[in-house]
């Protein structure tokens, strides 16, 4: 039986808490600070799989919860959970007993797959399954684990290979010709994997400690998450924490990009391409695709691209997902006024949180939904009033979308998305025709 504790939560982390849970497990809410003070007084011990904590108790602070919950149950993990950033502080409250805080709808991803973990480790049987760069996989080599690829379309995982096979060289070079750059591995079998790389990379580099490319991935979209949950930490805005955010924000690109194992453009730009999408995965390509867009293209500076592309979303994360999902024309005429709203939302936050950007950087976001032939939003602008940054990025944005497999969607390739933008006219050709060089169309 899985047993979840939660205090204080408020009405939207329950609503996005309950379908993550497992149905055959109970819940335990504290609602009240009487029940509160009763369950102060338990003994250590009892059997509890996670917390969940709010702040929707204005008489008890976080870090009392988080260190009474502690106190009660200290091998269990403790998670604030909120979708209010007042008084969201994660670093504080890890020093206080929690092992993380998740902001919502931002964290949503993140809060499932913790619970996927948890779950991994109790003697429920989950299929929980975790994407692997196929660059870490080697054809000819025996796997200690089975391979998995998975079918957007109908949201499932068939296995390619099992435990105790090798991918052949023919299996590797249909996955490699039809753009599939990652596999699945099921979460209870990821130690296997990462061993696996690590023996890999030492035989090939001859050095310990090596990362592998998903473990990378990984590492850059913890980091980027640790930079927008301090964008929205109530108690960071000042001139000095909006800069030093920058910095590192351009750190954490840049240095992700150097570290890249592939020389050619070609290939740093189609090993961003992923079979799945979370906020900060989002966030991370985009950022990478500008940047290499404007490498390729000699348009604007491929720094402040990044930049852009890291903070382009930031007005458009609590939007309801309901209204996300769906293609912006089938949109009514309220969820596209929510919709459009982004932009201003997101210029809202990069100035009440003092964070200091390029100009360029700062019409780049301001114009990104905007399109070409002016069909585009919030002002329809249209032709060279749009700069050049802006459609780049847009370019950047729409590109990391449709490369990416949805269920009931195949993905589409590179070239064909640099195609279809190129007849429909979306965006310049100054922009477009340098891309279809890298991206030539198959005779």
């Amino acid at each position: 039986m899985f047993i979840t504790y939660t205090a204080f939560l408020d009405s939207t982390a329950k609503e996005a808490l309950t379908p993550l849970l497992p149905p055959e497990g109970t819940v335990n809410a504290i609602e009240t600070t009487d029940s509160f003070g009763e369950f102060a007084e338990k003994e250590p011990g009892e059997p509890c799989n996670v917390v969940f904590c709010g702040g929707e108790n204005s008489e008890i602070e976080a870090n009392e919860l988080g260190q009474t919950f502690r106190m009660i149950f200290p091998n269990t993990k403790i998670f604030y959970l909120s979708s209010k950033s007042e008084k969201f502080k994660r670093e504080e409250m890890i020093k206080n007993g929690f092992d993380d805080a998740f902001l919502l709808p931002l964290d949503t991803d993140e809060v499932k797959s913790a619970i996927e973990v948890i779950r991994s480790t109790t003697n429920e049987k989950t299929q929980s399954y975790r994407s692997v760069k196929l660059f870490d996989l080697s054809p000819g080599e025996k796997l200690d684990f089975d391979i998995y690829l998975h079918l957007p379309a109908n949201n499932k995982y068939i296995k390619y290979v099992g435990a105790g096979g090798e991918i052949s060289d023919d299996q590797y070079g249909r996955l490699k010709n039809n753009q599939v750059n990652s596999a699945h591995v099921q979460l209870d079998e990821l130690p296997k994997f990462y061993n696996y790389s690590a023996k890999r990379l030492k035989a090939l580099t001859g050095q310990e400690g090596a990362l592998s490319e998903t473990e990378r991935q990984e590492k850059v979209k913890t980091a980027v998450r640790g930079i927008f949950l301090r964008i929205f930490d109530d108690s960071n805005a000042s001139m000095g924490e909006g800069k030093a955010l920058v910095d590192d924000a351009k750190g954490i690109i840049d240095q992700y990009v150097k570290d890249s194992p592939f020389k050619e453009l070609y290939e740093k730009i189609t090993s961003q391409i992923s079979d799945s999408k979370t906020n900060y995965s989002h966030t991370l390509n985009v950022s990478i695709y500008a940047s290499l867009f404007s490498i390729a293209t000699g348009l604007g500076k491929p720094e402040e691209l990044s930049i852009a592309g890291l903070l382009h979303d930031l007005g458009e994360l609590s939007i309801p997902d309901a209204i996300k999902q769906k293609r912006y024309q089938d949109m009514s005429f309220e969820e596209k006024s929510i919709y459009e709203a982004q932009i201003d939302d997101t210029i809202k936050i990069i100035r009440e949180r003092k964070i200091v950007i390029p100009q360029s950087a700062f019409k780049a976001i301001e114009q990104h939904q905007e399109r070409f032939d002016g069909s585009g939003f919030p002002k329809g602008i249209k032709g060279k009033v749009m700069c050049v940054e802006a459609q780049i990025l847009g370019l950047a944005d729409e590109f990391d979308n449709l490369t990416l497999a949805k269920s009931g969607r195949k993905s589409m390739l590179p070239h064909e998305v640099i195609e279809m933008f190129s007849e429909a006219k979306k965006f310049s050709p100054e922009v477009l025709e340098p891309l279809k060089e890298i991206f030539p169309k198959p005779e």
